[in-house]
């Protein structure tokens, strides 16, 4: 019990973040799934798919450098502003990419969506990194603070139902996009403040490139790791209809909805495990234990998903989507794999063995591509499902495999 409170006093806020950031994504889908069309909000997850997938392909591995660089120096990193325009700079190519994909594979109803989603999808890049660079510092109360606020801008979708207003599907993206903006500048402001007062920056691109070789290999993994959570999004909107996406949206948003019940035990995993390193019997000790507290914890939440899921999918999203209860069942198998996951790919990264982790979820990528290509035309969205299932096993064998190499020789 002390070492509980210990825990939770020296990681409160990072806790407060992760779950008021998985909390509100889960209740704002939540929202638009039930008083939208299953359509419309099956071509809002595709689009977000679409953009995200797009805009990681510029990550670089950026933010990951400057959170350790501020973390070891306590300041920011001589390539910080040119890296604030690089991202201006290839803001086109990016835009240009997007479009492209809309107007000759798939096509999207709303401009309005479309150019708000891009934008707000775009404006992740400079939060994440902004957000690492904070984290660097270890303030997660003012990232915590910086979040609360932002969001606070959703307030007017409830009043604007209180007074009678229509609320549109634009409105509700504009309004995600002000508040990605709001929170953007909130961090800029502060990393202006706290990190740059003594620091006079040029731009350099010669740098920047020399920064970005040593990054990129994170850059890659940030990449694989989100076409791999979110390709499965994109294929059936593209080989079944807007309206299946939704529907699998919604039993794969109940399934990781479910991680909150497990993730928050590994918060300090990753510096744990870099602490630990070099005592190879302590990070052993360390992975048994923490197995067996996510796998207790992770069975139970598979199996509330799995006896309950028609009581899940009705009460949190109506009956409007009752045919979701099939495939929550299905994906609940899915939970045990994925929370072990968590454990072996947190530990590599903290032995350092990024290309382990790169390989283990490049194969899953894979997998999960071509499962869904194969079995959706014959079967369905099941298929998505076993794909979802298969590939969180393929991948924790890899891991698994990879760990008991590094642990076994190092």
């Amino acid at each position: 019990m002390k070492t509980l409170s210990k825990f939770f006093s020296k990681n409160k806020f990072n806790l407060f973040q992760n779950i008021f950031d998985k909390l509100f994504s889960f209740f704002l889908f939540l929202y638009i799934a039930r008083k939208f069309p299953s359509e419309i909000y099956g071509e809002l997850i595709a689009l977000m798919a679409l953009s995200y997938i797009i805009v990681s392909f510029f990550d670089f591995g950026l933010p990951v450098f400057f959170q350790r660089d501020v973390s070891q120096a306590k300041k920011i990193g001589s390539a910080y502003k040119t890296s604030l325009l690089l991202y201006v700079m290839i803001f086109p190519l990016y835009f240009a990419l997007c479009f492209i994909y809309a107007e000759y594979f798939q096509p999207f109803s709303s401009v309005i969506i479309f150019i708000a989603i891009a934008l707000s999808s775009y404006l992740s890049l400079y939060l994440n990194m902004m957000s690492k660079i904070v984290s660097g510092m270890l303030d997660f109360k003012a990232q915590f603070y910086f979040l609360i606020i932002s969001r606070c801008l959703f307030a007017a979708l409830p009043a604007a139902y209180f007074l009678n207003f229509n609320v549109s599907i634009e409105s509700v993206v504009i309004v995600l996009l002000l508040s990605y903006l709001l929170n953007l500048i909130f961090l800029y402001t502060y990393i202006e403040k706290n990190l740059l007062q003594e620091a006079k920056e040029k731009i350099d691109f010669k740098l920047l490139g020399s920064i970005i070789k040593i990054s990129i290999p994170l850059g890659i993994i940030v990449l694989v790791n989100l076409m791999y959570d979110r390709v499965d999004v994109l294929l059936i909107s593209k080989l079944l209809s807007y309206s299946d996406t939704g529907k699998y949206n919604i039993a794969y948003g109940l399934l990781k909805a479910s991680t909150l019940s497990f993730s928050f035990i590994l918060i300090e995993g990753f510096s744990k495990v870099s602490y630990l390193s070099r005592r190879i019997s302590s990070v052993s000790l360390f992975l048994k234990k923490y197995a067996k507290i996510v796998l207790t914890v992770s069975a139970g939440a598979m199996l509330i998903l799995f006896f309950a899921p028609d009581i899940l999918v009705v009460f949190f999203y109506s009956a409007k989507y009752a045919e979701s209860s099939a495939l929550l069942k299905l994906l609940s198998f899915a939970v045990i794999p994925l929370a072990l996951n968590n454990l072996t790919g947190i530990a590599l990264n903290a032995l350092g063995k990024f290309n382990f982790v790169l390989i283990a979820v490049t194969a899953g990528l894979i997998t999960n591509v071509a499962l869904n290509i194969i079995l959706i035309p014959k079967i369905g969205l099941v298929a998505a499902c076993y794909s979802t299932i298969i590939t969180e096993i393929v991948v924790l064998i890899l891991e698994s495999a990879f760990l008991v190499k590094v642990l076994r020789y190092r």
